[in-house]
């Protein structure tokens, strides 16, 4: 049985879907695709990884260094990309959480960016080299079934014109 924050997410959605197709004429079907992911797994020798010290979740980010407090694996996963960063954040697709850890924990990561790397200037790890070094974890390549929502037609909004 749905939730009651599902119910009103499928609700809400309902109501975009319609204003969308009432304004823009807009056609979409969704249709699963083979995409390139990450999979983040447990490296050889296992996690290095610290049970969170507290109940409260933060994030402080700064290119190449990322300290997490109270975060779990799915969300470790889902911060390492963002497809419409302006630069890549860490990974450059998808990372899939399949290292079957619960909980939550408390870890810094710390690497050298990609747009940096081979820079004599720049000193440090690659993030695939760091999060198995200073984590216990892996970005293993793989390719899986991921969700697209494909636009079969659109058109400019008449009113108001």
């Amino acid at each position: 049985m749905p939730t009651e924050q599902q119910s009103l997410y499928r609700r809400a959605e309902a109501i975009l879907r319609n204003l969308l197709a009432e304004e823009f004429k807009l056609v979409s079907h969704r249709e699963m695709r083979s995409f390139p992911v990450y999979a983040l797994v447990i490296a050889k020798g296992g996690p290095k990884l610290n049970p969170a010290g507290s109940s409260v979740s933060n994030l402080k980010a700064d290119r190449g260094r990322r300290e997490y407090r109270h975060e779990s694996m799915a969300g470790l996963a889902s911060s390492l990309y963002w497809p419409r960063a302006p630069h890549q954040l860490a990974a450059d697709r998808p990372v899939i959480d399949k290292t079957e850890l619960e909980g939550f924990y408390d870890f810094t990561l710390e690497w050298t960016p990609a747009t940096t790397e081979g820079d004599p200037a720049a000193s440090g790890q690659a993030i695939y080299t760091a999060m198995e070094q200073q984590l216990g974890l892996k970005l293993q390549p793989e390719k899986m079934p991921i969700e697209f929502l494909v636009i079969d037609h659109a058109e400019k909004p008449t009113r108001g014109q």
